[in-house]
């Protein structure tokens, strides 16, 4: 319901438009993302989320928008203490999430709370002190659409992912097949 209530308020087409929220103990910023993600019917070709911890219910948010086709690509990067006291958590996380080789998840000594949406033209950033889940604590969050502030987040986050990935990804058909091509056109050129 709160998720869904500011879904509603915040406007893509406003250019330049920061949103300053404080939201009360009840709101679960993982259902925001999802109700966001469908108010505004987004096809998004990369969800990256930095995150200290998360539940199942974010888990099953997330999984919607995978199934549904409003995500392509889902990065999430959670604390190592959340990883070392949450393991069926990080089972479920794994058994629900990996489709279609869309998902990558990171563990690293991390305490950021950072979403990074790039959807066609817009690169939105949301950051502030909310977790996925909720923590029964009011918490900010800012939500923008900034292509510098994006590339800067999502520039060192893609180096988190890459040393930190825990999903080997299996390199199969087309995927194989470009790599190879590249290799060779790279050694011929």
């Amino acid at each position: 319901e709160n998720a869904q209530d500011l879904a509603d308020k915040v406007n893509l087409n406003d250019e330049d438009r920061r949103y300053f929220c404080m939201v009360n103990g009840r709101f679960i910023f993982g259902d925001f993302i999802e109700a966001f993600a469908v108010e505004n019917n987004l096809l998004i070709e990369d969800l990256t989320l930095s995150t200290l911890a998360y539940s199942k219910e974010n888990v099953e948010s997330l999984k919607n928008l995978i199934v549904g086709d409003y995500v392509q690509s889902l990065n999430i990067i959670v604390s190592d203490y959340f990883y070392s006291h949450n393991r069926d958590n990080v089972a479920y996380t794994y058994e629900q999430l990996d489709i279609d080789d869309k998902f990558q998840l990171a563990i690293a000594g991390t305490h950021t709370k950072v979403t990074l949406i790039r959807s066609g033209d817009k690169r939105i950033v949301i950051t502030g002190s909310a977790n996925l889940r909720s923590s029964r604590s009011v918490e900010e969050i800012t939500i923008q659409d900034n292509a510098e502030l994006y590339d800067f987040h999502k520039s060192w986050h893609d180096d988190v992912l890459r040393q930190y990935a825990t999903i080997k990804k299996s390199i199969r058909s087309d995927k194989l097949w470009s790599v190879i091509n590249e290799q060779q056109s790279d050694q011929s050129g």
